[in-house]
């Protein structure tokens, strides 16, 4: 929570009430009391092994975990690495971790003036693209060193920019823009420079295929998404999924697509496999908690995070002597 005095060319302060997260504030008509909901809700990563001692998929559990969020996974090329977001700081930052969980590093500090989300590796692992928010005006994208450093601004005009996702080569960076008025998909040199847009009847989060072939993205967000198809200059564009969780939402591997169908009434979620190679369709798990952004598949295929929803709730808060 911020406060800001009415006069002209003052600066925005935080204020340590002790709680993030915090949101709806009213202050007394004496004004010498403040309340505010708390948002108390912590989403954890989860892992599961696809391929267990009997090959099978073993059951999930928490892998990357804090009091605060843990969201958006995205493993490195090499699957040695993870980067992620958390707000375990006070703030959404992209952190680094090593791929057993371990050693998380704190890699930006936009340090509350802003939200980073959606970390993309180069496919070198030298560098880590993401979305940067600043002073919540509008998305943009920026690239870091994977070691650490000053963010590099590579997007900076009056439209959206979101989700980068680098080209197989590592000379292109795709992404979500709203400069042609709606969401499409975009791609611009990985240095920086014009951008070139690639679809024109919608496109949001785009994945590029392994093997540099085609460009999967979606459609339909916030409502149940489905994946599409077309090659990496936007021709040929194909749906090859539907009712897909807007939130769990899906993950390109080597073999095929994993992704989270829209939940039941019970808010069940099935966590599924499309192959490639034969057009099928199989569940891997059933999972009982709310998931949330996004799913990530380890290079080689063993392994899968996804985000869970492990407690939601708020809570009242009184500031007495408010000031």
């Amino acid at each position: 929570m911020w406060r800001l005095k009415i006069s002209k060319g003052t600066s925005p302060q935080r204020m340590n009430v002790g709680a993030n997260n915090s949101f709806a504030p009213v202050v007394s008509r004496l004004g010498h009391r403040l309340a505010f909901v708390n948002a108390k809700f912590d989403v954890n990563i989860w892992r599961i092994d696809l391929k267990g001692t009997s090959q099978k998929p073993n059951l999930p559990f928490q892998f990357i975990a804090s009091t605060e969020l843990d969201a958006i996974p995205a493993y490195s090329p090499d699957g040695r690495k993870i980067a992620f977001v958390s707000q375990r700081s006070g703030a959404s930052e992209i952190w680094v971790c090593d791929s057993d969980g371990t050693k998380a590093t704190q890699l930006t500090s936009f340090n509350g003036f802003g939200a980073v989300y959606s970390p993309s590796w180069s496919p070198d692992g030298q560098n880590i693209a993401f979305t940067g928010v600043q002073k919540g005006v509008k998305d943009d994208i920026y690239a870091i060193n994977a070691n650490g450093g000053t963010p590099r601004r590579l997007t900076d005009n009056t439209a959206e920019d979101k989700w980068p996702y680098w080209s197989h080569d590592g000379k292109w960076i795709y992404f979500t823009s709203t400069r042609s008025g709606r969401e499409e998909i975009w791609k611009m040199p990985s240095v920086g420079g014009e951008a070139l847009q690639i679809t024109r009847n919608s496109g949001d989060e785009p994945k590029e295929s392994p093997d540099g072939k085609f460009l999967y993205y979606m459609k339909g967000w916030p409502a149940a998404v489905s994946v599409w198809r077309a090659a990496v200059d936007g021709s040929q564009e194909k749906k090859v999924l539907d009712s897909v969780h807007n939130e769990g939402q899906w993950a390109v591997g080597e073999d095929g697509i994993y992704f989270f169908r829209i939940p039941d009434k019970l808010g069940f979620s099935d966590l599924c496999f499309y192959e490639f190679a034969t057009g099928q369709f199989r569940k891997i798990v059933t999972v009982q908690r709310e998931v949330q952004n996004h799913v990530a598949v380890s290079p080689n295929g063993r392994t899968l995070l996804y985000p869970q929803s492990d407690e939601s709730g708020s809570v009242l808060m009184l500031v007495e002597n408010f000031r």
